[in-house]
């Protein structure tokens, strides 16, 4: 090959890796925005609606109306209490542990403050990180898992 043409490949190969690092940037910049928004209608949903089904179980009402609402308000939890990164199908089961530790670790926590905070060991905290990790796919991957959840804002 010509010099000419190895300089044009290797100005192709690093405009292409450009662009791959943009694609990139933009993938994870709509995961945070998906999830922003995920965690804000679930915030208003909390603050808008139980008070209300709190006040309607004060009220007078048949057998069958209280079991209608108590049907309604166990569902409205189930909504409500469950985690944006199941709703955006970026949660593999995640558990209600795994879930505080994901927050603690995306607030920049260490395993050992974690450890503290949730009242276990520090192995405990290891064992629920190397789920984690599973369940994202970087596991056995050189990959920080502080900057991955937050680079997805999880």
């Amino acid at each position: 090959m010509t010099s000419n043409a190895l300089e044009n490949r290797d100005a192709m190969e690093i405009r292409l890796k450009n662009i791959s690092d943009a694609l990139d940037a933009l993938i994870e910049q709509n995961n945070k925005e998906k999830i922003d928004i995920c965690e804000k209608i679930l915030s208003d949903f909390k603050k808008s609606i139980f008070p209300f089904v709190d006040k309607m179980k004060t009220e007078q009402m048949s057998s069958a109306a209280r079991t209608y609402l108590a049907i309604i308000e166990s569902k409205l939890e189930e909504i409500s209490y469950s985690n944006p990164y199941h709703m955006l199908g970026l949660e593999q089961n995640f558990t209600t542990t795994e879930i505080h530790i994901i927050e603690l670790i995306k607030q920049g926590k260490r395993s050992k403050e974690i450890a503290g905070l949730l009242n276990v060991s520090i192995a405990t905290i290891s064992f629920h990180r190397n789920n984690i990790r599973k369940k994202l796919g970087i596991k056995n991957k050189k990959q920080n898992l502080f900057s991955f959840l937050n680079s997805l804002v999880i």
